[in-house]
């Protein structure tokens, strides 16, 4: 099954090509051509805010981004891949961004949470989207293409055990999830106004007559938050099995899909 979206960072998007399944090549349909101006404002105003700015710092320190700029120059090269770039390429988990260069092209490789957080309504610049500014640089729209492909194919997927298989989830973005199971591919959608994911997936398994996949959402020691505004939200709840001595306020997290060696079928 193809990743479709129409939207990234609440932007919308035209999909120029499909490398494959997995990979998409896109522009921005209606990006502000004064967007990265714009960026630079709500940037110098986040840095007025000394926790802002020591999280940069932070991350350039821990990854050694000095040897390429200082904070205020590394945000411009971010800035311009996110806003100025020719067009991207993502496997629906890091997107690639092509800035046109006079001597070719340069690629940044993007986590997309950290992308998102730049664009309305958000504004946050506690991190740099780009993941490196040691950047790839290419002469050729092919060897473009080839090397995004390289950078994109390695997609994180989750798996959880059932009676004889594996049911296998990929997460597309912030709001799409793709279930695999026995060759067939099934679509998970929780933006507004879908249900919940732990209420789709439950209905997924039910449907698939997989009650009892190993994870901790049929596990009869998980029990679903019960305190603040997540209260009854399964996706990640608390284990009372690993919770013994401990008050409710301690109670160890997890995620419903998750498991140990101390799973016990619900009832």
């Amino acid at each position: 099954m193809k990743i479709q979206f129409e939207k990234i960072a609440l932007e919308s998007i035209t999909i120029m090509e499909y490398l494959s399944d997995d990979i998409v090549k896109f522009r921005f349909s209606n990006l502000d051509p004064n967007v990265k101006e714009k960026l630079w404002l709500q940037y110098q105003d986040a840095m007025d805010q000394s926790v802002n700015r020591k999280s940069l710092d932070q991350e350039i320190a821990f990854k050694n981004h000095h040897y390429y700029g200082e904070r205020e120059q590394l945000m411009h090269i971010n800035l311009d891949h996110c806003c100025n770039s020719e067009f991207y390429f993502t496997n629906g988990q890091d997107i690639i961004s092509v800035l046109k260069k006079s001597n070719g092209y340069e690629l940044g490789k993007h986590n997309y949470i950290y992308l998102s957080s730049y664009f309305p309504p958000l504004y946050n610049f506690y991190r740099y989207s780009l993941e490196s500014f040691k950047l790839k640089t290419c002469n050729s729209l092919q060897e473009v293409s080839s090397i995004a492909t390289n950078l994109l194919s390695a997609v994180t997927v989750r798996r959880i055990k059932t009676t004889d298989q594996y049911l296998e989830i990929r997460q597309i973005f912030a709001y799409s999830y793709y279930i695999t199971y026995r060759e067939k591919t099934y679509r998970i959608d929780t933006s507004y106004p879908n249900e919940s994911l732990e209420k789709q997936f439950e209905n997924l398994l039910d449907e698939l007559n997989l009650r009892g996949a190993v994870c901790c959402l049929n596990c009869k020691y998980f029990e679903s938050v019960t305190v603040g505004h997540s209260v009854n939200n399964k996706l990640n709840g608390a284990c009372k099995k690993m919770n013994v001595g401990t008050s409710d306020s301690d109670k160890v997290r997890t995620h419903m899909w998750s498991w140990c060696q101390e799973f016990s079928q619900g009832l």
